[in-house]
Protein backbone atom coordinates (compact mmCIF):
# COMPACT_ATOMS: atom_id res chain seq x y z
CA UNK A 1 0.00 0.00 0.00
CA UNK A 2 1.28 3.31 -0.87
CA UNK A 3 1.54 6.36 1.54
CA UNK A 4 -0.72 8.61 -0.49
CA UNK A 5 -4.00 8.37 -2.22
CA UNK A 6 -5.17 10.93 -4.90
CA UNK A 7 -8.98 11.90 -4.90
CA UNK A 8 -11.28 14.49 -6.31
CA UNK A 9 -11.39 17.46 -3.93
CA UNK A 10 -14.39 17.09 -1.60
CA UNK A 11 -14.82 18.22 1.61
CA UNK A 12 -11.36 17.87 2.72
CA UNK A 13 -9.89 19.78 5.56
CA UNK A 14 -8.31 22.60 3.71
CA UNK A 15 -7.98 25.41 6.41
CA UNK A 16 -4.92 23.93 8.04
CA UNK A 17 -2.76 24.06 4.06
CA UNK A 18 0.33 25.81 4.10
CA UNK A 19 2.46 25.96 1.05
CA UNK A 20 4.65 28.79 1.73
CA UNK A 21 3.42 30.75 -1.28
CA UNK A 22 -0.13 33.00 -0.34
CA UNK A 23 -1.55 33.09 -3.46
CA UNK A 24 -1.45 29.38 -3.24
CA UNK A 25 -2.78 28.88 0.24
CA UNK A 26 -5.07 31.36 -0.38
CA UNK A 27 -6.59 29.71 -3.60
CA UNK A 28 -6.32 26.37 -2.31
CA UNK A 29 -8.37 27.14 1.02
CA UNK A 30 -11.03 29.83 -0.75
CA UNK A 31 -11.16 29.77 -4.38
CA UNK A 32 -10.29 26.25 -5.56
CA UNK A 33 -14.27 24.90 -4.89
CA UNK A 34 -15.43 27.68 -6.62
CA UNK A 35 -13.67 26.85 -9.79
CA UNK A 36 -14.87 23.34 -9.20
CA UNK A 37 -18.56 24.52 -8.78
CA UNK A 38 -18.31 26.31 -12.25
CA UNK A 39 -16.49 23.50 -13.94
CA UNK A 40 -14.04 25.81 -14.59
CA UNK A 41 -11.35 23.35 -13.43
CA UNK A 42 -11.15 19.77 -12.08
CA UNK A 43 -8.93 19.79 -8.72
CA UNK A 44 -7.46 16.74 -7.12
CA UNK A 45 -5.46 16.33 -3.71
CA UNK A 46 -2.77 14.03 -2.62
CA UNK A 47 -4.15 12.62 0.84
CA UNK A 48 -1.41 11.15 3.40
CA UNK A 49 -2.92 7.82 3.98
CA UNK A 50 -2.25 7.51 7.62
CA UNK A 51 -3.31 10.79 9.32
CA UNK A 52 -5.34 11.97 6.21
CA UNK A 53 -3.91 15.10 5.89
CA UNK A 54 -3.49 16.85 2.54
CA UNK A 55 -0.40 16.83 1.21
CA UNK A 56 -0.77 18.67 -2.18
CA UNK A 57 -3.25 19.44 -4.67
CA UNK A 58 -3.30 20.35 -8.49
CA UNK A 59 -6.02 21.64 -10.92
CA UNK A 60 -7.01 20.54 -14.59
CA UNK A 61 -8.59 22.37 -16.91
CA UNK A 62 -9.36 23.15 -20.54
CA UNK A 63 -6.95 24.91 -22.58
CA UNK A 64 -5.87 25.88 -26.42
CA UNK A 65 -2.42 26.60 -27.68
CA UNK A 66 -1.91 27.74 -31.06
CA UNK A 67 -1.24 25.70 -33.76
CA UNK A 68 2.11 27.28 -34.77
CA UNK A 69 3.62 26.41 -31.34
CA UNK A 70 3.39 22.89 -32.52
CA UNK A 71 5.88 21.02 -33.78
CA UNK A 72 6.07 20.66 -37.45
CA UNK A 73 6.10 16.81 -37.25
CA UNK A 74 2.98 16.70 -35.02
CA UNK A 75 0.93 19.61 -36.72
CA UNK A 76 1.23 18.20 -40.16
CA UNK A 77 -1.03 14.94 -38.47
CA UNK A 78 -3.40 18.06 -36.82
CA UNK A 79 -6.57 19.62 -38.26
CA UNK A 80 -6.03 22.95 -39.52
CA UNK A 81 -7.96 24.68 -36.41
CA UNK A 82 -6.18 27.85 -35.35
CA UNK A 83 -5.37 26.25 -32.15
CA UNK A 84 -4.97 22.71 -30.29
CA UNK A 85 -6.86 21.42 -27.27
CA UNK A 86 -4.75 20.48 -24.35
CA UNK A 87 -5.41 20.06 -20.82
CA UNK A 88 -4.12 22.51 -18.57
CA UNK A 89 -2.13 22.17 -14.78
CA UNK A 90 -3.57 25.19 -13.37
CA UNK A 91 -2.58 25.49 -9.96
CA UNK A 92 -0.33 22.74 -7.49
CA UNK A 93 0.55 22.92 -4.00
CA UNK A 94 2.59 20.99 -1.87
CA UNK A 95 2.40 21.59 2.04
CA UNK A 96 5.48 22.33 3.63
CA UNK A 97 4.79 19.81 6.40
CA UNK A 98 5.63 17.27 3.37
CA UNK A 99 8.97 19.10 1.54
CA UNK A 100 11.56 16.14 0.36
CA UNK A 101 8.31 13.50 0.64
CA UNK A 102 8.35 13.50 -3.44
CA UNK A 103 5.06 14.68 -2.98
CA UNK A 104 5.41 17.01 -6.33
CA UNK A 105 6.43 14.47 -8.40
CA UNK A 106 3.54 12.55 -7.22
CA UNK A 107 1.04 15.14 -8.33
CA UNK A 108 3.28 15.99 -11.35
CA UNK A 109 2.34 12.13 -12.00
CA UNK A 110 -0.93 11.71 -11.17
CA UNK A 111 -1.66 14.78 -13.16
CA UNK A 112 -0.52 13.07 -16.35
CA UNK A 113 -1.73 9.65 -15.56
CA UNK A 114 -5.39 10.83 -15.35
CA UNK A 115 -5.18 13.40 -18.25
CA UNK A 116 -3.92 10.15 -20.44
CA UNK A 117 -6.36 7.89 -19.42
CA UNK A 118 -9.20 10.03 -19.76
CA UNK A 119 -11.69 9.02 -22.12
CA UNK A 120 -11.16 11.85 -24.44
CA UNK A 121 -9.51 11.73 -27.99
CA UNK A 122 -6.02 12.82 -28.17
CA UNK A 123 -2.99 12.49 -29.75
CA UNK A 124 -0.59 9.53 -29.01
CA UNK A 125 2.64 10.66 -30.47
CA UNK A 126 5.00 12.77 -28.56
CA UNK A 127 7.65 13.94 -31.26
CA UNK A 128 11.68 14.06 -30.90
CA UNK A 129 12.58 16.13 -28.58
CA UNK A 130 9.69 17.29 -27.17
CA UNK A 131 6.07 18.88 -29.04
CA UNK A 132 6.60 21.98 -28.18
CA UNK A 133 9.02 24.68 -29.80
CA UNK A 134 10.72 27.87 -27.93
CA UNK A 135 9.49 25.87 -24.32
CA UNK A 136 11.13 23.57 -22.20
CA UNK A 137 11.76 19.90 -23.81
CA UNK A 138 11.67 17.49 -20.83
CA UNK A 139 10.02 17.67 -17.26
CA UNK A 140 12.89 16.44 -14.96
CA UNK A 141 11.57 14.64 -12.28
CA UNK A 142 11.55 10.72 -11.15
CA UNK A 143 9.60 7.78 -11.24
CA UNK A 144 8.72 7.04 -7.39
CA UNK A 145 10.02 4.30 -5.52
CA UNK A 146 7.28 2.75 -4.33
CA UNK A 147 5.47 0.70 -7.56
CA UNK A 148 2.38 -1.06 -5.85
CA UNK A 149 -0.42 0.00 -8.24
CA UNK A 150 -3.83 0.46 -6.89
CA UNK A 151 -7.21 1.71 -8.14
CA UNK A 152 -6.87 5.79 -7.22
CA UNK A 153 -3.34 5.28 -5.98
CA UNK A 154 -0.05 6.95 -6.79
CA UNK A 155 3.23 5.27 -7.34
CA UNK A 156 2.04 2.51 -9.77
CA UNK A 157 4.29 1.39 -12.88
CA UNK A 158 4.53 3.26 -16.07
CA UNK A 159 3.14 1.24 -18.66
CA UNK A 160 5.32 -1.00 -20.73
CA UNK A 161 8.00 1.08 -22.90
CA UNK A 162 7.48 4.55 -20.88
CA UNK A 163 10.46 6.00 -19.21
CA UNK A 164 10.81 9.66 -17.65
CA UNK A 165 10.37 12.12 -19.28
CA UNK A 166 8.68 10.23 -22.08
CA UNK A 167 5.69 9.14 -19.49
CA UNK A 168 5.01 12.73 -20.30
CA UNK A 169 3.57 11.89 -23.59
CA UNK A 170 0.14 11.30 -23.77
CA UNK A 171 -1.52 7.98 -24.27
CA UNK A 172 2.30 6.92 -21.87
Amino acid sequence: MTRFVSEALAKHARAAFRSGNDRVDLYFRETVSQDVKRKYAACYVLIERSTGKVAGFYTLSAHSIPLNDVAPELAKKLPRYPSVPVVLIGWMGRDLAFRGAGVGSLLLYDAISRVSKAPIPHCQEWPKGGAFRGRPRAVRIGATTDRSPGRGEIGAPLPPGCSWPAAAAPGC
